[in-house]
């Protein structure tokens, strides 16, 4: 195909004028990412090297790297010393080419720091306040003492070095429980939110829940990787995730684990009432957390006798003795379970088993 030729106009097919502004080699980025996900650069085909794409687009050789590197993070592309940089990254069954970009927010236009009289948007911190000594010096000491590998570009993610220090700030800050291989350092909060995207997009989610308002520069990010946007208002106490409830594709797991939640709890109530108006006096403990209870019985009682004349009347219990590590006494007491029973059965089957407590003495 034409585009692993390599007198292909580069300068044509990767148009950075027609991008948004932003950081040259994040501009590069996105505009070869729009052409491999556009089908203009199939997988397999071959990018020039970096030098020669620098002459090509009248750019620094930095940025081809740069963009090159982030490509290779996200999975757009793979390159090895000494062969060409390739693409790898394919169409999934259903995910054909757009016809058109999907609509990007509106950017905020970059104005140079004097132009406002009084900043009060939310954008930037106080770089007044920025230690530019100690960032020198700090520069300058790592820079003379870094072995000749750490000069060229890290690899992914990180130095293993700073990402231990990192985590050992979290951990001690945040109360975290990071490892420094669990971190992944990035170049800002679009590129995180864009492997984030990506790996979600990867893992079979098509949708993303995005506070509005909210960030331009992250839904971007999420609409680059393929996930559909899904706005949901906020409040005093921040996102409203109720609102998830309007939209069938995120969040529907955590719908149903607050519908199961809400159920079992119902369930639970309805079973401690009907054991303490059949079995008055008998103790439950255990209702807290979990789909079981246990309900104590008096000393002496004979469990496997109740055992099996509960399974005579058609109710299945657990027997607490089979599930002991070590075959030592205990206090007699029936595990009754309510995960799988319909409430409208169960002060049936307390009334049963209460019948069957009595008569075993």
């Amino acid at each position: 195909m034409a585009v692993r030729q390599a007198s292909l106009a580069w300068e044509t097919l990767l148009d950075l004028s027609a991008t948004r502004p932003g950081p040259l080699h994040m501009r590069l980025a996105a505009v070869i990412r729009a052409a491999i996900r556009d089908g203009r650069l199939p997988a397999g085909a071959a990018l020039p090297p970096s030098r020669m794409l620098a002459a090509d687009l009248g750019v620094s050789r930095w940025t081809v790297t740069e963009a090159y590197g982030q490509l290779i993070t996200e999975g757009y592309l793979t390159g090895k010393t000494g062969s060409a940089t390739r693409v790898t990254w394919s169409p999934r069954p259903g995910d054909e080419p757009r016809a058109e970009p999907a609509r990007k927010p509106p950017a905020q236009a970059a104005k140079p720091a004097s132009a406002a009289g009084f900043d009060l948007s939310s954008y930037h911190p106080d770089l007044r306040a920025f230690p530019r000594r100690r960032w020198v010096e700090a520069i300058r000491a790592a820079a003379e003492t870094a072995p000749f590998d750490r000069l060229s570009y890290s690899e992914p993610g990180g130095l293993p070095e700073l990402r231990a220090v990192l985590a050992e700030h979290l951990n001690r800050s945040r109360g975290a429980s990071a490892e420094p291989d669990t971190i992944c350092v990035v170049m800002g909060a679009g590129q995180g939110m864009s492997r984030l995207c990506r790996a979600l997009l990867a893992d079979g989610h098509t949708a993303i829940g995005m506070e509005n308002p909210g960030s331009p520069r992250l839904w971007q990010a999420a609409q680059e990787a393929g996930l559909e946007l899904v706005s949901l208002p906020v409040d005093g106490d921040g996102l409203v995730v109720e609102a998830l409830d309007r939209h069938p594709g995120p969040g529907a797991y955590d719908r149903h684990l607050r519908a199961s939640r809400q159920r079992y709890r119902v369930r639970r109530n309805v079973l401690v009432d009907a054991l303490q108006r059949h079995l008055p006096g008998y103790r439950v403990r255990g209702a807290e957390a979990g789909v079981q209870l246990l309900l104590e019985l008096p000393p002496g009682t004979h469990l496997p006798a109740i055992l099996q004349a509960a399974a005579r009347r058609g109710i299945e219990l657990c027997n607490l003795y089979e599930m002991q590590l070590q075959p030592e006494p205990v206090e007699p007491g029936l595990l009754v379970g309510y995960g799988n029973i319909k409430d409208t059965a169960i002060d049936g089957a307390v009334a049963a088993l209460a019948e069957v407590i009595r008569a075993s003495g």
